[in-house]
């Protein structure tokens, strides 16, 4: 006994929808492991060699400790610490001009390497939080959005929670 051709296509469109369902949490899993690995044995070398000498240990200039910056990227501030080192050399700000200077082909690879560990881990973070993190209205806003809504003008504000308070804001 056959099927008709409306089964068969939705069979054929279910089976594509679980095969790119499928795929797509393959691929997301792939580059949440990837992308927390450790940055390449090159980039750490390059730190040794270049930056060491004066970020590292308790008397490390600007309270830049190169030597235990911790590579997995789950912190924000190590991230940021991880794009400081990577625009300080990118300006050629560091190494400062009394200091030996790297060849600017081992330069350029370690910039091109520390690039492409921060890319992975902010497409890790865009797949898991996407692209823009929600925010949440202020209560003014959404009072105003409410009276628009609803067709009101009632105080509402006195009603709502109070208003959490991040980073001081």
């Amino acid at each position: 006994m056959s099927s008709s051709p409306r089964v068969r296509t939705f069979t054929y469109f279910a089976v594509g929808i679980l095969r790119f369902a499928f795929g797509a949490c393959w691929m997301s899993l792939a580059l949440a492991a990837s992308a927390n690995a450790d940055p390449p044995r090159s980039p750490r070398e390059f730190l040794r060699q270049q930056c060491y000498d004066c970020h590292q240990g308790d008397a490390a200039e600007g309270q830049l400790d190169l030597a235990t910056l911790p590579t997995q990227l789950d912190d924000a501030d190590v991230v940021a610490r991880w794009v400081r080192v990577y625009d300080r050399v990118k300006t050629g700000e560091m190494p400062p001009d009394d200091a030996d200077q790297p060849d600017p082909n081992i330069a350029r690879q370690f910039l091109e390497t520390i690039a492409a560990w921060l890319h992975k881990h902010q497409g890790k973070d865009a797949l898991e939080q996407g692209r823009v993190q929600a925010r949440r209205l202020t209560n003014l806003q959404l009072e105003r959005t409410l009276h628009d809504l609803l067709g009101i003008d009632i105080p509402l504000g006195d009603q709502m929670p109070e208003e959490p308070r991040t980073a001081g804001f």
